[in-house]
């Protein structure tokens, strides 16, 4: 269906999709969005009009015709575990949008299953919007030594040290 390479699917059309997803695999010469799936196939509609998208809308992947290379989900976090063991069940690699999956031993059998299937799984976690991260760059574009590296957490607990210049 694509000459431009991978054909990716994205499950899930919320916020994190609009903003990041979507825009990041349009930018890509790798990839191609050839579906956008939601079980409110007008928040589907609405990312397909709102980036110009020519792609197929459907409310579940069952009725997602053509060669899926790749899916991401990035839907509510109690539907990942069911999902992600559907598409790798079908032979699509899965990005799944944190956290992995409700419960560990869910986590676990789909690591395995994709194992056993040979196909990739990943879990996607945006660190540079936590408030730890954004002291972090705040720090160093302050010109701290961060070295050998802090994690301080919203709270101001510390992982690590912090510089004594800063406390």
């Amino acid at each position: 269906m694509s000459t431009k390479g991978h054909n990716i699917v994205i499950i899930g059309c919320g916020k994190i999709a609009e903003v990041s997803h979507l825009p990041t695999i349009l930018e890509s010469r790798r990839a191609k969005i050839i579906a956008l799936v939601d079980s409110n196939i007008e928040n589907a509609s609405r990312l397909k009009k709102r980036y110009a998208i020519d792609c197929q809308l459907a409310e579940d992947l069952s009725l997602v015709e053509g060669n899926i290379g790749g899916a991401i989900i990035a839907t509510p976090n109690n539907t990942h575990y069911s999902i992600a063991k559907d598409c790798l069940e079908k032979n699509i690699p899965v990005l799944i949008e944190k956290p992995m999956c409700i419960k560990s031993s869910e986590a676990v059998e789909l690591c395995a299953l994709a194992e056993k299937m040979s196909l990739f799984i990943s879990v996607s976690y945006w660190t540079r919007y936590l408030d730890n991260v954004k002291l972090m760059k705040e720090l160093l574009e302050r010109g701290f030594d961060l070295a050998p590296s802090i994690v301080v957490t919203k709270d101001g607990s510390t992982y690590a040290r912090v510089p004594e210049k800063f406390e």
